[in-house]
């Protein structure tokens, strides 16, 4: 009986997607609850003018004034299906509001105002001020506090449904049909602001992620520009970024003439790391303003290698958006063009380094670095240019992965772990990876959309080995269907989605 009533909640859970349970093809989990200060390390916020803190296992953003800003999560880029679920405090101020996944060009997410929630996309935003958005359905201001918001995916065919939760109940979804790939991948984006300058407060509780990495590599990444929706993530001055910040021939492009307040930025797919080093092919005509190199948390905690005309710097922020110097040279720019730069850390000091054409040029050391300093995320980029017109033929990343495996629970590592079926949907055959840490056996349970049992199957689990079941589709109809193993200590809570399409 008990195991009846625990397939029938896992159902029930994974039809209704009410809890947002991974049923779809994801590999990783992510989550936290802002218990500690390190929870914070690895974010990321392009806010000039919030206070960041954690305080009451809560992730705390407080702006006195702010038109709009974003923040992204420590994991870098994502592809295929994807859950992002967040919990928000009660006292939360904000009027403005996107939660998503974004690529160099594309854009898939809820938009919020006061008036309602809409879920947007576009292959091709064209413009961060004017975006080239299609509706994919929209719902008005829900009558009821919103405590907690996700959004979901899942690609069938060639088709994607994307649903909307409020408060843990499904509220909306609809299908985006014949879904191009580059609306499948890219960095998960929260954005917020407030009309009128007005201030923001955001108190978030919880983050629940489930995903699979663009870049599944943990050390290296290299782009070489052949994709013009490569998912970096572009930030800086909404009124240039689309137009002056592009990716096409096999470069990243910075093409940019006028107000020499600029700022044009791009924050690399790999997520937040602690030593890394940045490898960069460059060429360009024109450049007057400041290029600099980085890992940064925010605008005002950062490491960075910056260049002024001939002059290169090696400095650091902590609190304040101008940097600090510890060191700097001078050399002949006209004749680079490759640039790499390093930073590794031994105890709290870190060490930066600089070379050009595989020549060493300069290093630094900060002495006892402030926490915020210690991990972040890579950023490239040119401000404070009139004219400018630089690009990069291929970028190069060695790095150290702050987040190295998001799976680790203890409670389920007592337990066998059921692994989605590849491929999913399937025709005629599909294969279900299960994963013990010891010796055991059971069932394999097959129900369909209804909950009965259309299919059984024994089990002897091996320990420390992979147990595959090669499950013949053909005999049943098309249609949803769940799986779930029983084995000789009881029903494994895990339950997964799986559709065959003949």
């Amino acid at each position: 009986m008990k195991t009846k009533l625990n397939v029938m909640l896992c159902i029930a859970a994974l039809s209704l997607f009410s809890t947002n349970l991974s049923s779809q093809n994801f590999s990783e989990r992510y989550y936290t609850s802002f218990e500690n200060q390190s929870d914070a390390d690895g974010w990321f916020f392009t806010s000039t003018a919030a206070t960041i803190s954690v305080a009451n296992s809560q992730l705390i953003i407080d702006s006195p004034h702010e038109d709009y800003f974003q923040i992204l999560t420590p994991l870098g880029a994502i592809q295929g299906d994807f859950s992002y679920k967040i919990s928000v405090g009660e006292d939360a101020e904000v009027q403005l509001g996107f939660m998503g996944i974004a690529g160099f060009m594309s854009v898939l997410g809820l938009m919020g105002d006061e008036t309602g929630i809409s879920v947007v996309y576009t292959y091709d935003i064209g413009s961060y001020n004017e975006p080239q958005l299609t509706e994919l359905f929209s719902i008005p201001d829900p009558a009821t506090d919103i405590n907690t918001i996700a959004i979901e995916t899942m690609q069938i065919g060639n088709d994607l449904m994307v649903y909307l939760f409020i408060n843990d109940e499904l509220y909306q979804s609809g299908t985006i049909e014949s879904v191009e790939p580059d609306l499948l991948y890219g960095q998960l984006v929260l954005g917020f602001g407030a009309e009128d300058d007005d201030p923001i407060y955001l108190p978030i509780n919880e983050v629940d992620i489930y995903y699979t990495p663009f870049n599944t590599n943990k050390e290296f990444f290299a782009d070489t520009f052949d994709n013009t929706n490569s998912p970096w993530f572009r930030f800086g001055d909404y009124d240039d970024l689309a137009e002056s910040l592009f990716i096409n021939n096999g470069k990243l492009n910075f093409l940019y003439s006028g107000d020499p307040d600029s700022q044009l930025m791009a924050l690399s797919p790999i997520g937040a790391v602690g030593d890394f080093s940045i490898d960069i092919d460059a060429g360009g005509t024109d450049m007057n303003g400041t290029g600099s190199f980085g890992r940064i948390f925010d605008s005002k905690h950062y490491i960075t290698v910056w260049y002024e005309d001939d002059e290169v710097y090696l400095g650091y922020a902590n609190g304040s958006p101008e940097p600090q110097i510890i060191s700097n040279t001078t050399t002949d720019m006209d004749n680079v063009t490759n640039i790499k730069y390093s930073v590794s850390r031994t105890g709290n000091d870190l060490t930066l380094s600089v070379f050009h054409n595989n020549q060493f040029i300069l290093d630094g050391t900060i002495s006892n670095a402030p926490a915020r300093l210690l991990t972040g995320q890579i950023a490239v980029g040119y401000e404070l240019a009139s004219e400018l017109n630089v690009w990069f033929d291929e970028v190069r990343l060695q790095y150290d992965k702050l987040i190295v495996n998001t799976n680790e629970n203890p409670e389920n590592l007592l337990k066998p772990i059921v692994f989605q079926n590849v491929p999913n949907p399937c025709s005629d055959y599909t294969n279900i990876r299960i994963e013990s840490a010891f010796q055991t056996y059971g069932n394999f349970i097959l129900l369909n959309a209804g909950g009965q049992t259309v299919y059984t199957e024994k089990i002897d689990l091996q320990k420390d080995t992979p147990n595959t079941i090669r499950l013949n589709t053909k005999q049943f109809k098309n249609g949803i269907y769940f799986y779930q193993i029983q084995t000789s200590e009881g029903a494994i809570d895990q339950c997964r989605k799986l559709v065959i399409m003949h």
